[in-house]
This record gives structure tokens, C-alpha cells and sequence, in this order.
């Protein structure tokens, strides 16, 4: 029991932690409104003692205005505590994006084996049910905490009869926390993990609608289906669960306000209470019984939270990329020296690459492609060492080690926004003669002139704005706008063999190094290394 519910409840508590006096504001005003509500059935005792002299006094009317008064300023902590939570929630939601643009660049490749990160990314939407579940959290459970406790104190003043109630109470959740928290718990994250299978199908079929549209065959319906009956299935359990919570609720329901009832009136009866003090006693029952059902309700609270919490940190727990020492802008990046690199994947011979080289790296393109990673430090040869300038790759800050690279992978996209900040990514120092220079050089710019508003046309990935040609052009142009020391480039983007003279010569009077893949050997003015098998 103790395995899943603790790290459950400190998750939470870590969370809350961040806005700890906006929490704490909460729960003052949370218990000056328990207080408060607490102290109407005492008021409500008085005046019925009050009416039963039969006459109209100045002291019931004062006790009317009084306890009027109290139920509008408990109305307005409430307000209060509205106005704390919804800036809690604002910071969540901001708080949570930033945190999740910062790491998602920074996520080592290892990480994201067998994951597709725009599936990943999806996390972001539990962000809402954390707001969700914070407001009823914050509102509900410490107001029903609150009148539990002052109430029980106050109805054992009556008579010791009441603090069996209490103890009745304290057992409930305890049969209610041993026999289901687990279970619901792990039911809740069951459902929620079925629930992202369903949203990434969804998603697979929106990328790919165009076949599914030719296929005919109703290969997403069928696949949709078996999705949806596992999510169903999950849910059902988890329900069953949270039913479960909630009958034994009902019945502890019933039976205690039969047992109030009865020994209540007995009490009357022997003259052991008064009207009015069981009229108050009965209320104030009232108001814990309906506090024991909210904080049960607010147990599935709990768990949407603790399962928001989980999923986000399937992004938060991935581990980022070292980042260890400084690069000093004066270091020099050549030679760069490979030296034994090989993996399962791939083997290099030991390799020299000098300011201006253009090398021409032929193999198989998995095999490439995690050279590149290497290079850059996407990833870490766990055999073999790259060095430059007498430091290897891992002891310096990859972000400074990165501005002085420009890579190019066939798995890029364009994102939403304008040409211009695709081709530029806003970068400092861009100005606009730099990027029509370029787009001249490799004969984009006629293309450029024909759209409507040129650069600060707005694109959209699978758009039919900009040619396709265009669209494939714009990841390298924008790797060379960065004017890199050295550029990776996979040979998709250097189609045809018109483009790839263009870059060839680009790079060559720019002095930038070039690392160019392709399955066969490109061209005579290249220095070809072949990954071996």
C-alpha cells in the first residue's frame, strides 16, 4: 500500500510546495470559513431557544443579522480563495510550458528510443486536469477537512456520545485508504495511458489521411476500435473502484444519521439535550456527513491529479544532455579527431577532420545518421573518443560546442509561422540582404517573389503554399543563415546534383567544413569515408 501511495500524495505535496504561500493563504481563509459555518448552528440554537419564549426580542433579531452576516462573509473567503487558485493555476499552466520547451530540445536521443516525441509532447494536455483537479483539491478538501474536525469538536461538547462518531469517521477512511487507494490509483493511470493511445491514433490518422482516404479498407476504424474497447475496459475498472469508495460511503451514510437520529432524540428524551441543542447537533452532523462524501468524491480527485502528475513527468524524469564546462569563444574546433568510434551500429577508422575539409561519409543511413549524433554530441560513444582541440566532446557545454554547428536531417519539418522565421529561427544579426544573398545563390529567390507576401509569408507543415522543393531547401538554408563552423548534411537535402555543386562551392569560400551522407559515393571532389558493416 505504502509503495504507490506515498510517492502518490508527495507528488502532490511537491507540487503545491512551489506556491506555498498562495496555499497557505488558502487554508487561512479556509479555516476562518469553517469556523464560521461551524458557528451558524450555534446561532441557530440560540435563536430557536430565543422563539420558544414566543416573543420578538432584540437579541433574536441581533442573532439574525449575525448569522446573515456570517453566511455572506463565508461567501466572500470563498471568493477570496477563487482568486488565489485561478493565479495558481495561471502560474501551472505557464510554468508547466516553459518547462516542457526547455527540456524537450534538450532530451538525450537514448531517451526517445522507440518513443515518437510529438506523442510524447501530447503530456502537455494533463496540464488542464492538474488545473482541474487543483481547484476542487484546494477548495473542497481543506474546507471539508476543517469542518470534520471543529465539527466533531464541537458536537463532543454536547455529549462524549459524539466522539464515537469521530472515531467512526477516522475507520472509514481508513477501511476506504487500505482496500482501494492502490487500486484506484493504478486503475486511473491504466486509463489515462489507454486514453494517449486513442489521441496518437487519432493523430496518425490526421497525418496520414490522403492513404487512409485511397485505401478504403477501414484499417483506422478496425485499429480505433481495438483502441478504444482497451481504454473502455480500463475505465470500467477504474469506475467499479471509485463505486466501490462510494457505496460503502452511502451506507456509512445511513447508518449514522439512523444512530443520530435515534440516540439524538433519546437524549432529548431524558432530558439530556434540549430542542436546540439537538437541532444544532443535527445540523452540524449534517454538514460532516456531507464533508466525509466530498472528501470521498475528492479522492478521484487526487487520483486525476497523482495520474496528471505521472504523465507530465514522463517528459520531466527523461534525462537531458551533459552540460558540463564552458567553450571560450577564442577555442579552436580543428582538428577534430575521431578515434576508434564503433557501436553495434557502425565502425569509423580513426579519422581527422581540418578546418575547410568537404568529406563525403558513405554507408547505410541508420549508420550515418547516428555518426552525426556523435558528432554533435546528440550522443554519447559509449566506445571510442572525439576530440578537438585536445578536449573531448563531453567535457565541454554542448550549447556553445552547437553554435559553431549546422545539421541537416530528413526528419525535420517546417513549423508554423513565417518564411522568414523558418529560414532565420529569429536569430540575432539575420538581416534580410543575408537571406535574399542566399536564396539567390541556390535560385529559390523567383519562387520567393512569387508569394503574396514573400517572406513574411505564413507556412504551415503539409501546406500547399511554398513547393516542395522549397520546403526541403529551407533546413539547409536555414543551417548555413547560422554561418557554421562545420555542417552535417544528409544528401536528401542536396537533390539534385545541381544543389549539391551549390553547396559544395558554398561551403568551400565560406571556409565551412562539410560531412555530407549518402548511400554511394557523390562526387570526385569530395574525400569519401566509408562506415564499415
Amino acid at each position: 500500500m505504502e509503495k504507490n501511495r506515498i510517492p502518490a500524495l508527495k507528488k502532490i505535496v511537491d507540487l503545491l510546495a512551489l506556491d506555498r504561500k498562495d496555499i497557505f493563504q488558502i487554508l487561512y481563509y479556509a479555516i476562518f470559513a469553517g469556523i464560521i459555518s461551524l458557528s451558524l448552528p450555534l446561532g441557530i440554537q440560540a435563536i430557536i431557544n430565543l422563539l420558544q419564549g414566543a416573543q420578538i426580542s432584540s437579541s433574536w433579531i441581533i442573532l439574525v443579522i449575525i448569522v446573515t452576516l456570517g453566511v455572506g462573509f463565508a461567501g466572500g473567503l470563498q471568493i477570496l480563495q477563487l482568486d488565489i487558485i485561478e493565479n495558481i493555476q495561471q502560474k501551472l499552466f505557464v510554468r508547466t510550458s516553459f518547462d516542457l520547451i526547455y527540456r524537450i530540445p534538450k532530451i538525450r536521443v537514448r531517451e526517445l528510443i522507440d518513443k515518437y516525441p510529438p506523442e510524447l509532447a501530447n503530456r502537455f494536455f494533463d496540464v488542464i486536469n492538474l488545473q482541474k483537479g487543483l481547484q476542487k483539491l484546494l477548495l473542497d478538501v481543506p474546507a471539508a477537512v476543517l469542518q470534520i474536525l471543529l465539527g466533531l469538536l464541537l458536537l463532543s461538547l454536547y455529549h462524549p456520545f459524539f466522539i464515537v462518531f469521530g472515531f467512526l469517521l477516522v475507520i472509514l477512511f481508513y477501511i476506504l485508504l487500505r482496500f482501494t487507494f492502490d487500486k484506484a490509483l493504478v486503475s486511473s493511470l491504466q486509463e489515462s495511458k489507454s486514453k494517449y493511445k486513442v489521441a496518437y491514433w487519432v493523430q496518425q490518422v490526421a497525418k496520414n489521411y490522403i492513404s487512409l482516404k485511397i485505401a478504403s479498407n477501414n484499417i483506422e476504424l478496425n485499429k480505433n476500435n481495438q483502441l478504444v474497447e482497451s481504454y473502455l475496459k480500463h475505465r470500467q475498472n477504474h469506475f467499479s473502484i471509485l463505486k466501490s469508495q462510494f457505496k460503502i460511503m452511502v451506507v456509512f451514510k445511513v447508518t449514522v444519521t439512523a444512530g443520530l437520529l435515534i440516540i439524538g432524540g433519546l437524549l432529548v428524551l431524558n432530558q439530556q439535550m434540549n430542542i436546540g441543542q439537538f437541532v444544532a447537533a443535527e445540523i452540524i452532523i449534517l454538514l460532516l456527513i456531507n464533508s466525509v462524501e466530498k472528501l470521498v468524491l475528492g479522492l478521484e480527485t487526487i487520483y486525476d491529479v497523482s495520474t496528471a502528475i505521472e504523465k507530465l513527468e514522463e517528459i520531466g524524469e527523461k534525462k537531458l544532455d551533459f552540460n558540463t564546462d564552458t567553450l571560450s569563444p577564442e577555442i579552436s574546433l580543428f582538428p577534430l579527431h575521431i578515434f576508434r568510434l564503433h557501436s553495434s551500429k557502425l565502425s569509423v577508422a580513426d579519422l581527422v577532420i581540418n578546418r575547410g575539409d568537404q568529406i563525403n561519409v558513405v554507408g547505410n543511413d541508420l549508420k550515418t545518421r547516428d555518426l552525426f549524433y556523435y558528432l554533435t554530441g546528440v550522443k554519447k560513444s559509449k566506445d571510442g573518443k572525439i576530440y578537438f582541440d585536445g578536449r573531448e566532446i563531453y567535457t565541454v557545454s554542448l550549447k556553445n560546442y552547437r553554435n559553431y554547428l549546422g545539421l541537416v536531417l530528413r526528419d525535420d519539418q517546417i513549423f508554423e509561422g513565417t518564411l522568414w522565421e523558418n529560414l532565420t529561427l529569429n536569430r540575432k544579426g539575420i538581416k534580410e540582404k543575408d537571406v535574399f544573398s542566399i536564396l539567390t545563390y541556390f535560385s529559390l529567390i523567383d519562387e520567393i517573389q512569387t508569394l503574396p507576401f514573400g517572406l513574411q509569408q505564413y507556412i504551415v507543415p503539409n501546406g500547399d503554399v511554398i513547393t516542395f522543393k522549397l520546403e526541403q531547401l529551407i533546413f539547409l538554408l536555414r543551417a548555413l543563415l547560422k554561418k557554421p563552423k562545420m555542417l552535417f548534411v544528409e544528401h536528401e537535402f542536396a537533390n539534385p546534383d545541381s544543389y549539391l555543386e551549390k553547396l559544395v562551392t558554398y561551403t568551400r569560400e565560406n571556409e565551412i567544413t562539410l560531412v555530407i551522407s549518402s548511400n554511394q559515393k557523390l562526387s570526385s571532389q569530395l574525400k569519401i569515408v566509408e562506415i564499415k558493416e
